[in-house]
């Protein structure tokens, strides 16, 4: 028998028809849906879910070729529907995302956008009517019509055997086991350059998630006999969240005319609701850090204790006892200084200005306060880190250097940020690695950072691992902890002059 090797492109379009909960909701002439719709507690929820996402890890194979990737699905009421895939397949990368945002469908494949017409445009709107259960839970309301065409047996159960005709383009046939009514297998067409595709979806696993037994692991079979060509996707659902707040820009097209500082605005809310929201962000009037921290240098390695304390919106205190460093740099609200071992000194000029800015991103208030503050948010694109695809926004203060977030584009957690400051006289570059994020008192933080800081026009580069050891919220600082000491009686620091270069 001739093999063929399939398009591989074809082969991440494959996974556009079996992502919607249609394989969740399903299917069947009244009495058996019903059933179907009790034994996986949707009727008991699924008014109250306004959107959902969901995260697919899978594994390919062809007669020619296997590959492995990542499938991330978007929902929202009530018929927005989204999907991404990555794929690298026979050493190739592969990048497809498709939406329908109520009126239109599009995609962009490789890079290439294009609007959806026909059949395609047809077959995605129905698979966005599907993901709450409209074409099972209110079929005429819709258009649709729900047939029971019999039993048969599926892997040794007997199952109840439902066509799903909706108005417009091709059935879908469950197979409902009829003794647990649970989904067994879905059955579906679609055409690729006028060949017929078969797509048979088994459930291999369910589990509870999000108060629904749902498939978490599947197995489908896509063929097209007419090119003897067959590809067998084993998928298994990473994680699955509910009501996170998605809206309507998240499943229009890119050349909707969105602007590139809204969709970084967008960006940033999704990413302060991963965190934990904006009530808990602003709820911490104060907070206190301990870090231990270890040191690379040109010159050695040493280890020691760092201590931030914050203040809503802007104040900021950074202690750091190491090595041969004790320093202590900080920002009241209105006055920079900083204490190199017993030298105190005032933070002025541009460095003032910049400690300025790391004080409000610290407690931050700069990406919750933008328009406040004078700052721009700018979209530039999305970038790979540490294997992560991630959203880069700029931020542009009113005053002072860019910073650059790196914000992760399903977890939407900070994988990394960017940008130039000032020490002493030097224009450092930094570059700071945020990770093992874990809740605490409601917003989600970062216990481990690495941070690289280099001295531009010098091969002087510090490499700082920083592990968080306790932190503390709205333990009462007042904001006199901020000031110099001078504020306390003790004598006006001196006028600027030329830092030590290890400052941190």
């Amino acid at each position: 028998m001739n093999r063929t090797t399939p398009s591989l492109l074809s082969v991440i379009v494959a996974l556009l028809g079996f992502m919607s909960p249609a394989t969740v909701l399903a299917q069947t002439a009244e009495e058996v849906v019903r059933k179907h719709l009790e034994a996986t507690g949707v009727l008991a929820v699924i008014d109250q879910v306004q959107d959902s996402t969901e995260r697919w890890e899978f594994s390919l194979e062809t007669f020619a070729a296997e590959g492995k990737g990542k499938l991330l699905t978007k929902k929202m009421r009530p018929d927005r529907y989204r999907m991404e895939v990555e794929a690298e397949i026979a050493g190739q990368k592969f990048h497809l995302v498709r939406g329908y945002d109520g009126e239109r469908g599009w995609e962009i494949r490789q890079g290439a956008f294009s609007y959806l017409k026909g059949e395609v445009l047809i077959e995605l709107r129905n698979e966005a009517l599907r993901a709450f259960g409209a074409d099972l839970i209110r079929p005429a309301e819709i258009g649709a019509r729900l047939v029971l065409v019999g039993k048969e047996e599926v892997a040794g159960k007997k199952a109840w055997v439902i066509e799903v005709i909706p108005r417009e383009g091709r059935k879908v046939t469950h197979f409902f086991d009829t003794e647990t009514y649970l989904l067994i297998k879905s059955k579906s067409t679609s055409s690729e350059q006028g060949a017929e595709v078969l797509i048979e979806t088994w459930i291999t696993d369910y589990a509870v998630q999000n108060k629904i037994k749902a498939p978490s692991a599947m197995d489908m079979v896509r063929s097209i006999p007419a090119r003897d060509e067959e590809q067998l996707f084993k998928l298994r659902r990473v994680d699955s969240l509910v009501n996170t707040g998605l809206e309507q820009a998240d499943f229009s097209p890119p050349s909707s005319g969105r602007s590139a500082e809204g969709g970084a605005e967008r960006i940033i809310s999704r990413y302060v609701e991963a965190i934990g929201g904006e009530a808990a962000v602003r709820g911490a009037q104060d907070r206190i850090e301990t870090w231990d921290f270890s040191l690379e240098t040109q010159g050695g390695e040493f280890s020691g204790k760092l201590t931030i304390k914050l203040k809503w919106p802007d104040r900021f205190i950074l202690e750091l006892e190491g090595g041969p460093l004790r320093i202590v740099r900080a920002y009241d609200g209105k006055i920079g200084w900083q204490k190199n071992g017993g030298t105190l000194s005032r933070i002025e000029g541009d460095e003032l200005v910049e400690l300025r800015n790391r004080a409000r991103r610290a407690n931050g208030s700069e990406l919750l306060s933008l328009k406040e503050i004078g700052a721009k948010a700018i979209l530039k694109g999305k970038e790979q880190v540490d294997g992560n695809e991630t959203f880069v926004v700029e931020v542009t203060p009113r005053e002072g250097n860019k910073h650059t977030y790196y914000i992760d584009t399903e977890s939407f957690f900070l994988r990394k940020m960017a940008g130039t400051t000032i020490q002493g006289d030097q224009a450092v570059k930094t570059e700071i690695w945020p990770d093992s994020y874990r809740v605490v008192e409601g917003l989600r933080l970062p216990h481990k950072q690495d941070a690289v800081l280099a001295i531009v026009d010098s091969d002087v580069e510090l490499l700082y691992k920083n592990v968080m050891t306790a932190v503390r919220f709205n333990t009462g600082l007042d904001g006199s902890a901020f000031s110099p000491p001078a504020a306390g009686g003790e004598k006006k620091p001196p006028p600027p002059k030329k830092k030590d270069r290890r400052t941190y």
